[in-house]
């Protein structure tokens, strides 16, 4: 595979395109963020999107290998949303998750979603367009992702509705957790 290191493989399922899921890269301390954007995406998709969070119970069983699994979850996704905070946007790890997905589907984009935070100029990151975590950027994302992997007509009044009704539950909780966390 191109790109890869030798001996990498990405698992089995990675033939295997799930139409509708979204893997979603954080650093495990921002696990009730990356929860928060699966249930947006999910919701507002009305359950048309899955989404992979290595963190959130039941994505991955206890005694399963993670790292298989999420080299394959990887593989069978098809997108992926890079969560950068200011714990995960120097860590190697999310660059690996998005270098894998970037390096075995080069068609295949790597979203960003900057959340509170500056990626620098000497971050790969920095080469990607990036979403901001404000409700207008927000919206856009879900919107592509919709119309990128579901075959909800974009003018879809249930869709529109839950759009709406969900981001705004979903900055409310962002903005209760951020404030908890700075307290």
């Amino acid at each position: 595979m191109m790109g890869m290191p030798d001996g990498f493989n990405i698992g089995e399922s990675a033939s295997i395109i799930r139409d509708t899921t979204v893997f979603v890269s954080h650093d495990a301390r921002d696990w009730q963020i990356a929860g928060l954007f699966c249930t947006l995406i999910e919701r507002a998709s009305l359950e048309q999107i899955k989404t992979f969070c290595s963190s959130r119970d039941g994505d991955i069983n206890c005694g399963h290998e993670w790292y298989d699994r999420i080299k394959n979850e990887i593989g069978a996704s098809s997108a992926i949303v890079c969560l950068l905070t200011k714990h995960s946007v120097k860590k190697p790890w999310i660059l690996f998750e998005a270098g894998i997905a970037k390096g075995a589907f080069p068609n295949r984009g790597v979203r960003g979603v900057k959340i509170n935070v500056r990626v620098r100029q000497d971050n790969p990151f920095h080469n990607f367009q990036l979403y901001n975590c404000e409700e207008k950027k927000i919206l856009s994302l879900i919107k592509e992702l919709i119309k990128e992997l579901t075959d909800i007509p974009s003018e879809n009044e249930d869709v529109t509705i839950a759009i709406g009704r969900h981001s705004k539950a979903f900055f409310k909780k962002l903005e209760k957790l951020n404030s908890d966390i700075t307290q």
